[in-house]
């Protein structure tokens, strides 16, 4: 998949400062005192308009570069994201990473509004988007700044404005406006490297910066050059507590005071990683199996099954070998009138063994800095950057096959198999035979219909890991000029800009094609005991790693061959080009 956006943006305004007035100074809140200090006028972010020290009607906070340099972070996300007026942001490397866009990104949640709505400006400029509106992204809504490609070690502060922004940058600025100010004429030379490792003795981290800067013509230019390399390793869920022991809250059973409970050992028997056979009930659409409290809240018989069942009515399911085994429910929790697919333990399928709790990522960037002051009154300046991210999400849920998501024969609904299905053995045959013949919710007994086949639901954790990689590739140049005029007796301030940038974007991962997969389940016995592919198979358009037909086994766990895996699976490889041009030209004085 291929998306290309670009935004040229062409503004040009001019900002009155009108001391007399009686603007009221707002209250500015920073967490380092002297960075208001001084009476130098800047530029108020959100406004344009240059004023004395932080004299503006918004509140602001201001993070500076020791606070950044003495805790240690590995981006500004990061530091941002400690303080209480950021909420929880779409994507950053916590967590589940939902696709192959994005993962691993820092975006800012300003007021806890939305990060697609939290602006973030460098030097007071747009800065590129590595993030695209996509069904294949952490967060549909596109345009939000990643934080990972600006190196910490080069910030001179950050200030967040709350909603003042908006008038003046638009809705992507409704929360809140987020100024990443860079260091200006750095003289010197500072090298730094950190290790870092969590308490725990994982996920290490490592990172190794430079910073370099020096003046030239007698003081009037200066050129800065900062690059900075950084690697942090993942985990996967389960590689700690409360993962490990299966820790989650569900409803508490009746009589406790509290509304949610915590247990141990979380199963979902509604799935079964091995595989579970059903002889009817796909036609109503329901999930199986049930668990024996839903039986009795819905159909009022706990002895009900769509499902293949031993003598004592036991429901069976695959075990890892492909042999049929009693499904153990596990102890039921919460109220037992409760409709739940959770369970504690049993042999339900352990959910979360497929979940990412760090994402793996690797980074490096570098960007120039330079300034000239033509004149007393004319300053000339540019910008270069160049960024490379780099984030694997280690597990993800698997491809599910089940009536819970999708009528059977459909993708992600059951498969439908032959009873002659040559990968089972003779005792698993003979009961899914016994049970269409004996089952009254069978297919054949309860719609009358002669019966050759059996439903099929499976989690297949062997077929897809959910391992995903995203890369991202960004340039950014800055051209432009300010400085002052006077006019009509007043000091005029004035700046010419254009801003491009360019983010490309791919992620890759291994999915499982839908129509091979159908083809490779529908296996058929050959000449001298062989399995193959059933005869007339018709390949999917879209590639995969064999072109060849290869019978897929799915009655346990790994018992597939790499040939069929080279059949079913194919390699997606969205892309998307993100480009931005922007010129802005200024002035403000007063009237």
């Amino acid at each position: 998949m291929e998306v290309q956006q670009t935004c040229a943006r062409l503004l040009a305004s001019i900002s009155f400062f009108a001391l007399a007035a009686g603007f009221a100074p707002g209250a500015a809140i920073a967490q380092d005192q002297n960075a208001s200090q001084g009476d130098e006028p800047i530029v108020v972010t959100g406004s344009r308009i240059a004023r004395p020290n932080y004299d503006t009607v918004e509140p602001a906070v201001i993070l500076d570069s020791q606070q950044l340099e003495d805790r240690g972070f590995e981006t500004i996300g990061q530091a941002l994201n400690e303080l209480p007026s950021f909420g929880i942001p779409g994507s950053s490397p916590v967590g589940g990473q939902a696709g192959t866009f994005g993962s691993g990104q820092s975006f800012v949640n300003f007021l806890g509004l939305g990060d697609q709505r939290t602006l973030t400006l460098v030097n007071g400029r747009r800065f590129v988007s590595s993030n695209t509106s996509s069904i294949f992204g952490n967060t549909n809504a596109g345009g939000q700044v990643d934080l990972n490609q600006i190196n910490p070690r080069l910030v001179d502060r950050v200030e967040t404005i709350a909603v003042g922004g908006a008038p003046i940058y638009g809705s992507d600025a409704i929360a809140g406006t987020i100024n990443v100010i860079l260091k200006r004429d750095y003289s010197g030379l500072a090298l730094d490297a950190q290790y870092g490792i969590a308490e725990r003795g994982d996920a290490p981290n490592y990172r190794a910066g430079l910073l370099w800067g020096a003046n030239f013509a007698g003081g009037r230019g200066n050129v800065t050059l900062s690059a900075e390399y950084n690697r942090g390793h993942g985990l996967v869920f389960t590689a700690r507590e409360p993962g490990r022991s299966g820790r989650f809250y569900d409803d508490c059973p009746d009589g406790s005071r509290f509304n949610q409970c915590v247990y141990t050992n979380l199963r979902i028997p509604v799935f079964a990683e091995f595989g579970v056979p059903l002889v009817g009930g796909d036609i109503f659409g329901l999930a199986f199996p049930l668990s024996p409290q839903n039986r009795i809240q819905v159909f009022g018989d706990p002895s009900f099954s769509f499902g293949v069942q031993d003598a004592r009515a036991n429901d069976l399911v695959f075990d890892r070998n492909g042999n049929l085994v009693v499904l153990d429910y596990g102890a039921p929790i919460g109220n037992a009138g409760t409709f739940t697919t959770n369970a504690s333990g049993g042999n339900g399928f352990d959910i979360l063994q497929a979940g990412n709790q760090l994402t793996d990522t690797k980074r490096y960037n570098a960007t120039l800095l330079a300034n000239f002051q033509a004149t007393d009154h004319i300053r000339l300046f540019a910008e270069g950057w160049f960024a490379y991210s780099k984030s694997t999400n280690l597990r993800d849920q698997p491809l599910y096959n089940s009536g819970a998501f999708a009528p059977a024969g459909t993708p992600g609904g059951n498969v439908i198999l032959s009873i002659d299905n040559p990968f089972l053995t003779p005792a698993a045959r003979a009961a899914i035979v016994n049970a269409i013949n004996n089952n009254p919710f069978s297919d054949q007994n309860f719609l009358g219909v002669p019966q050759d086949y059996f439903y099929f639901g499976r989690a297949n954790t062997d077929l897809y890991s959910g391992r995903a990689t995203y890369a991202d590739t960004l340039t950014r140049g800055v051209l432009g000029a300010d400085g002052d005029f006077g006019l009509f007796g007043r000091r005029w301030r004035w700046e010419m800009v254009g801003v491009y940038g360019r983010s490309h974007t791919k992620g890759h991962d291994r999915i499982v094609n839908e129509q091979n997969f159908q083809n490779a389940v529908q296996a058929v016995a050959g000449p001298g005991g062989t399995i193959t592919c059933a005869p007339g198979v018709v390949n999917s358009p879209y590639p995969t790693q064999s072109a060849t037909c290869a019978p897929l086994n799915l009655f346990g766990y790994g018992r597939e061959s790499q040939a069929a895996l080279d059949y079913i699976l194919s390699d997606s490889t969205p892309s998307t080009t993100n480009s931005q041009a922007v010129f802005t030209a200024d002035i403000s004085g007063p009237l």
